[in-house]
């Protein structure tokens, strides 16, 4: 009987906005999104102001910060990034999908400092 878990390079190809193995948290301050503007750190894509130690949402991407050619003139709503703000670590290793090394949501194999879009901590209200 074949197994219905999918291969790690197989798992990491299929979900949204998968970050492999990144030890750095997965917050606004290494953030290639996070623009400074007026004094004051913005996001180039979600249309509030951010947090750099506590805010995360679901498009996360490793990097240094944008420059004000990088700002959308559509930004999005913090609700449909995903906008969040928590202390402590956002990764696989504080996702309520894993149990272990597996991820129930994607029924794959992760590590702990991985992460993706449908990261929901484990204390979620």
């Amino acid at each position: 009987m074949a197994s219905s878990h999918l291969t790690d390079a197989g798992l990491k190809a299929k979900i949204p906005l998968f970050v492999e193995g990144d030890p750095d948290d997965h917050k606004c301050g290494s953030c290639s999104f996070r623009l400074a503007k007026d004094g004051k750190w913005g996001c180039a894509i979600v249309n509030q102001a951010i947090d750099l130690k506590k805010g995360t949402c679901g498009f996360w991407a490793k990097g240094s910060p944008a420059s004000q050619k990088d700002e959308s003139a559509s930004k999005m709503d913090p609700s449909t990034a995903g906008y969040i703000e928590k202390d402590g670590h956002v990764n696989c290793g504080t996702c309520r999908h894993l149990k272990g090394h597996l991820c129930v949501l994607w029924n794959g194999l992760v590590g702990a400092d991985d992460c993706c879009i449908s990261w929901e901590g484990s204390n979620a209200e």
